[in-house]
């Protein structure tokens, strides 16, 4: 049944990671390919099985609604009954310092919660993607939105558009690796899901991270240059002195070959000074003027997320307490 979501209650959160484990009550036991139950979906968690939902009438439903209050869970190898779909994913309530650049301090208003929850399962959609590699037939992430007084703000699962049985499930672990090692899906991520779809550290804690492996939006406390081979990221409302706003993709005109360092160079010095002037025509924004620096393309090579990394950081070399990708 399609639930009308409402006020979602404030609720302080810790960190907020939402590529939960498999736990709870609904992990099937083993030894069992026939296993089922029934969950609610308030218990729902990131690798839990769906085979059917329930209707209005505490019936199975004979179309399979992702908003359902109850579903019928299934071992993930179920042969005798496949699921149809899957949970990749829950999404908790922000803290209130991390809700408020965002939407309303005391917490989420119904819209804005159904906006962060389509956001996110959006993000899902891109991680089920580079972990599939194209798979078999494409997946699309759905959302079973929490209503009043409910501990999080919904979950997101994967279906295939008519609802016929998962060719194989999403292997939760793995898609985990793809998020630590691919980095150019970021620059796909809707605005609004930084932070919220499996940081490489814990955002309040200073951890060194390769060039290569920095996710877009990665804030850093120390900066000598956009071109040092490991950087120290920390979350980005702590305080900061310059954040790595985007890849510089290939362009299309070069039909994939690299011309010289020379024309790289002057295409990553374009793409992002435009981020600059981006920047610098915000009527709002930190103290001290913003300049965004351009990677030296022969010591950031070609790697899948394109031939250089733009920089953006106070031209004084102040701290910053913001996070430039909720504006760009």
């Amino acid at each position: 049944m399609a639930r009308i979501p409402g006020l979602v209650a404030v609720a302080a959160a810790g960190g907020a990671a939402i590529l939960a484990l498999l736990a709870g009550c609904a992990v099937p036991p083993d030894n069992s390919r026939e296993w089922s139950t029934d969950v609610r979906y308030g218990d729902l968690e990131a690798g839990t099985c769906l085979r059917a939902s329930y209707d209005d009438r505490n019936e199975l439903a004979a179309t399979f609604d992702p908003n359902a209050d109850v579903f019928r869970v299934v071992a993930c190898d179920a042969e005798d009954a496949p699921p149809i779909a899957q949970v990749v994913g829950v999404v908790d309530i922000p803290a209130s310092s991390e809700w408020e650049p965002y939407g309303t301090p005391s917490g989420p208003s119904t819209d804005e919660a159904r906006r962060w929850v389509d956001g996110v399962c959006r993000a899902y959609g891109v991680m089920v993607d580079a972990w599939r590699d194209g798979g078999d037939r494409q997946l699309t992430i759905r959302a079973n939105y929490s209503i009043i007084g409910d501990p999080r703000l919904g979950a997101c699962i994967a279906m295939t558009t008519d609802a016929s049985p998962l060719d194989r499930p999403v292997d939760i672990d793995a898609m985990r690796d793809v998020v630590a090692r691919v980095t150019s899906f970021r620059a796909d991520l809707p605005a609004g899901s930084e932070g919220w779809v499996g940081s490489v550290t814990d955002p309040d804690v200073p951890t060194p991270i390769a060039w290569d492996l920095l996710p877009v939006g990665a804030c850093v406390t120390a900066y000598p240059g956009p071109d040092e081979p490991e950087y120290t990221v920390i979350g980005c409302p702590n305080t900061h002195v310059a954040q790595f706003v985007g890849w510089v993709p290939m362009p299309a005109a070069w039909g994939g070959a690299y011309p010289d360092d020379a024309e790289a160079q002057r295409v990553a010095d374009e793409a992002c000074g435009a981020i600059e002037t981006t920047l610098s025509a915000l009527p709002l924004r930190p103290a001290g003027r913003l300049v965004v620096d351009a990677a030296t393309t022969s010591s950031t090579a070609i790697v899948d997320a394109g031939i250089s990394m733009c920089w953006a950081h106070r031209e004084d070399g102040g701290g910053l307490v913001v996070d430039l990708m909720q504006v760009l």
